[in-house]
């Protein structure tokens, strides 16, 4: 019988999509469509989460949903423990007939007149016992049984141990302590980053691609670029320093090596890779400014076609796609950092990125806009800009 990563990923193939189409079409991340795939069930945060997908995914796919979830419940079944009585094939006496069975032998037998009463008194004495002499025993003790009690209703509440932080492709914006953990999956691999918090020190630490140790330091406003895997990374920037916790930002970046390279933090704590975007804003003849922020975050691009052309985009470390779109048609693209834009006739194409209308060109003229973030030294905040790419 077929597990459910092998029905998703036999009716995946036969239709002939590829991993990068999938999560575009279906808008769940990679590391979730691989997880599916390998029947890694524990890789979600929880099971609401599986199900969803999975019911997302088998649609998408045309495979029936209500049968693959119910292939899963029936697989979670199978895992749960059979009783050893039912394996042993022993029979359970029924608690009902056997106090049946003492009731009569009980019944059966003759007790003198003054045994019921010497019973109740028994009873009495140790009921009395239990309520007061707690009370008696603290006062000697000086303690006082009214806080006991208050105590013993309000406990205090139990340490829930280190958290498990997943970064898939949205922001994470969390407030980590010692001994946490966040996990980005590649779809190749899963690398996490331990937080390590004490007096003397704070910072993360992770195995870079050469499976060397490293460590980041978690300072206030520090922000830095890892590498994890080719051109794909991980940008932190941290918001705040509070004893034993840290607040900070993690996101999924694409990196280049002349905007963003492992192990680039000065001492000053200011990122060389502002000075380098600093530099490349100074270079741009022609930009408009759409928002200005703390730091980076997600942003939604609505376009919209008055007439028909040919439209290309790459959605920061996706693969571009370019389709003719006629009169009519809308584009939503979801982007974490970076997008480029290119047009056959900028005249048709209406843009909206993060609700503001930005015109692009006249008609029958071809273009090419870069839509992403950079920082303002002088200000210190993040600018969401378009600009012309020559």
């Amino acid at each position: 019988m077929k597990s459910i990563g092998e029905h998703l990923k036999t009716a995946r193939e036969e239709k002939g999509f590829s991993f990068d189409q999938v999560v575009h079409d279906t808008n769940i991340s990679r590391e979730y469509i691989h997880a599916l795939e390998e029947d890694n069930f524990d890789f979600f945060p929880a099971e609401a989460y599986l199900i969803g997908f999975l019911r997302n995914y088998s649609e998408y796919l045309g495979l029936d949903p209500s049968k693959m979830v119910g292939i899963y419940k029936n697989f979670k079944i199978s895992e749960e423990p059979v009783p050893m009585d039912l394996l042993l094939g022993k029979k359970q006496t029924s608690p009902e007939k056997k106090v049946r069975k003492d009731e009569l032998e009980v019944s059966g037998k003759s007790f003198s007149p003054w045994l019921i009463p010497a019973l109740v008194a028994i009873v009495l004495i140790v009921v009395l016992s239990i309520v007061f002499l707690p009370s008696v025993i603290k006062r000697d003790r000086g303690g006082d049984p009214d806080i006991e009690l208050v105590e013993k209703n309000n406990p205090e509440p139990e340490d829930q141990g280190p958290k498990e932080f997943f970064l898939t492709e949205e922001t994470l914006d969390i407030t980590v302590s010692d001994g946490d953990q966040i996990k980005v999956s590649t779809g190749s691999k899963l690398v996490s980053f331990s937080v390590r918090i004490s007096e003397n020190e704070k910072f993360l630490l992770y195995r870079d691609m050469d499976n060397l140790q490293k460590e980041i330091a978690l300072k206030k406003d520090v922000e830095q670029g890892i590498l994890i895997e080719e051109n794909r990374g991980v940008y932190f920037y941290i918001k705040d320093v509070a004893g034993s916790s840290v607040t900070l930002i993690a996101q999924k970046v694409m990196i280049d090596n002349a905007e963003m390279v492992d192990e680039i933090t000065t001492e000053s704590g200011e990122s060389d890779v502002a000075e380098e975007v600093e530099t490349s804003a100074e270079r741009i003849v022609e930009k408009s400014v759409i928002s200005l922020e703390d730091y980076p975050q997600a942003y939604t691009v609505d376009v919209f076609f008055r007439g028909d052309g040919l439209l290309r985009h790459k959605n920061d470390d996706q693969p571009a796609i370019e389709k003719f779109y006629q009169a009519g048609e809308r584009l939503k693209i979801d982007v974490n950092r970076t997008v480029t834009l290119w047009a056959s006739n900028a005249g048709i194409v209406e843009l909206k990125i993060s609700g503001k209308e930005i015109s692009i060109g006249e008609n029958g003229q071809v273009v090419v806009r870069s839509v992403k973030w950079i920082k303002n030294n002088e200000t210190g905040k993040y600018e969401l800009i378009i600009t012309p790419v020559n």
